[in-house]
């Protein structure tokens, strides 16, 4: 009815509303249209506005019906008559419990984590808790309409209320999806904020533990791969589209596509690993080791020249993974201060694969 991460417009769910209605929408539309609304609460308005005049309608056909002349009643009439109103008084109580689910609203989410994703002190993933990755990515859902895709080393706290969700990043990174249906999403960090207005966009805090030490400013780098999103920093406000990457740093706002002038990064021979796991059954990775690693970005373009994932790779790490990909064909772009940008293109993604490539600086 409706794409991925797209919210359905009722009014052009009117039609299969009102199919729903009379009684003759297929069970698996039945079943599509029960999800939608769950998620829309414009869409159960409508229903329940449907509702209300599908229900005026059959009293206004009654009504005409009683006073059109009736013929002498027959054996047995008064009995159909009484199953009827018997019949119409059931779907009254149907209707009013049907607008009751609609009103009343449902228990709101907790949040919830995948199980690579610690709580910093144990307990439970709530507000005010602090989340921590290890070595493995993660991913944390919010309010039911908030899904982040956690980096590995990344820690994170969880912000906000309810239809407000927001975290405070604190190292690392996240790639978030967005309901704007939902409510309101915000990533803050110390050194700024980014507003969802569209669906999809990362938010990664760059700069090394070495950086951190001396007290540098750290730097912030935002990546939009849907709709669009607004960012404040330092007394600035900036609006970015889909396809805009765009870093925030010490040294002043930059354009992340500017192509450095300096030494080379080599690329191995791309090489495919096997994955049977069924995690990788529709979807795969971009993966490799890397050898003498500066602090970098490596982000992976569709065809179109939007990135669809990106990964912050710390000073001296060994290995680096983008996830998940569906099957087509990728530019792997990688850039670090004091190197030229490299781009591998035309690397072909398969399902049940790793798509390895090897870096070295």
């Amino acid at each position: 009815m409706s794409g991925e991460g797209q919210t359905a417009d009722p009014d052009l769910l009117r039609p299969v509303m009102l199919q729903y209605l009379d009684g003759t929408l297929p069970a698996d539309d039945v079943a599509e249209l029960s999800s939608e609304l769950r998620g829309n609460p414009a869409l159960r308005e409508e229903l329940a506005q449907l509702l209300l005049e599908h229900a005026c309608l059959a009293e206004l056909r009654n009504e005409k019906a009683w006073a059109a002349p009736r013929p002498a009643i027959q054996p047995g009439g008064r009995r159909k008559s009484v199953a009827r109103r018997l019949w119409l008084s059931a779907a009254a109580v149907a209707g009013i419990v049907l607008l009751g689910w609609l009103f009343v609203p449902s228990r709101y989410p907790a949040p919830q984590i995948s199980q690579s994703v610690q709580v910093v002190g144990g307990g439970k993933p709530q507000r005010g808790a602090d989340l921590r990755t290890g070595r493995q990515p993660g991913r944390l859902e919010l309010g039911g309409y908030c899904r982040l895709q956690i980096e590995p080393n990344t820690t994170i706290r969880i912000q906000g209320d309810k239809r407000d969700e927001s975290i405070l990043l604190k190292t690392g990174g996240v790639t978030c999806e967005v309901n704007r249906q939902g409510g309101g999403f915000v990533v803050r960090t110390e050194v700024g904020t980014v507003s969802v207005t569209g669906t999809k966009f990362s938010v990664r805090i760059l700069g090394s533990e070495e950086e951190a030490a001396a007290k540098t400013r750290p730097a912030l780098k935002v990546a939009v791969m849907a709709g669009s999103v607004h960012v404040e920093y330092d007394g600035r406000t900036y609006d970015l589209s889909a396809g805009s990457t765009r870093a925030f740093g010490a040294e002043g706002e930059r354009e992340s596509s500017g192509v450095a002038r300096g030494r080379q990064i080599e690329a191995g021979k791309p090489t495919y690993r096997l994955k049977n796991h069924e995690a990788w059954q529709d979807q795969a990775r971009i993966v490799g080791p890397l050898r003498n690693a500066p602090l970098c970005e490596i982000d992976v373009l569709d065809s179109l020249g939007e990135i669809v994932a990106s990964t912050g790779v710390k000073k001296g790490e060994a290995s680096y993974e983008l996830q998940w990909l569906k099957p087509g064909v990728y530019t792997l772009r990688v850039s670090a201060k004091g190197y030229e940008t490299l781009e591998v293109k035309e690397l072909e993604v398969k399902t049940r694969h790793d798509l390895v490539v090897g870096l070295e600086f």
